[in-house]
């Protein structure tokens, strides 16, 4: 596991669809900024139903999935957060609700613009609009795995607002993120 994530105890295991810009699936990549900063929805929607096919055969049981938070100002732009596409689409193929529970303290910037120093100030950016139910096992989601300062953040946060338990799944994990397991679809 990640050494941030390891340091974050509420996260109990992470996995990731494939690694960035890299075989098997080296489309992936291009499918995702394609969508995530061309608007192309098509690609989003292919994307998610690999993303759900992969974390349905690997998830433990969960009571809910929630997306990790985008800043505002890029939601509005894009008009969508990618991560919570991934994740209303992991949460039917889980057949458990999506919550939208996580917000930003404050505006970031992107985190593929940003260098590990910067990423690590992220620590108390995120925080829950509402208490989980106590012990809640949830399932974190995001589109890319960097260096698990987000995924922490918000773990942290969910184990505030009372989840018991937090597993992490991405789309594309950099290769830093090699220790995570890679969750394959059986469906390819």
């Amino acid at each position: 596991m990640d050494p941030l994530l390891s340091s974050h105890p509420a996260i109990a295991h992470a996995g990731f669809v494939d690694l960035y810009e890299a075989e098997p699936m080296p489309g992936l990549s291009a499918s995702l900024r394609a969508f995530k900063y061309g608007g192309l929805r098509s690609r989003g929607r292919a994307l998610c139903l690999l993303f759900a096919a992969a974390v349905a055969d690997w998830a433990p049981a969960v009571d809910f999935v929630v997306p990790v938070a985008s800043i505002p100002e890029r939601q509005k732009t894009r008009g969508f957060n990618q991560a919570g596409w991934l994740a209303c689409s992991a949460a039917r193929a889980l057949a458990v609700p999506c919550r939208t529970t996580l917000l930003r303290r404050r505006p970031g910037q992107a985190q593929a613009r940003s260098s590990g120093a910067q990423r690590r100030k992220l620590r108390g950016q995120f925080y829950c609009r509402r208490q989980m139910p106590s012990g809640a096992r949830v399932l974190l989601v995001d589109d890319v795995y960097t260096t698990g300062a987000t995924a922490g953040d918000c773990a942290l946060a969910l184990a505030r607002a009372g989840a018991g338990s937090v597993h992490f799944a991405c789309l594309l994990a950099t290769p830093a993120a090699r220790s995570a397991t890679r969750i394959e679809p059986t469906c390819l």
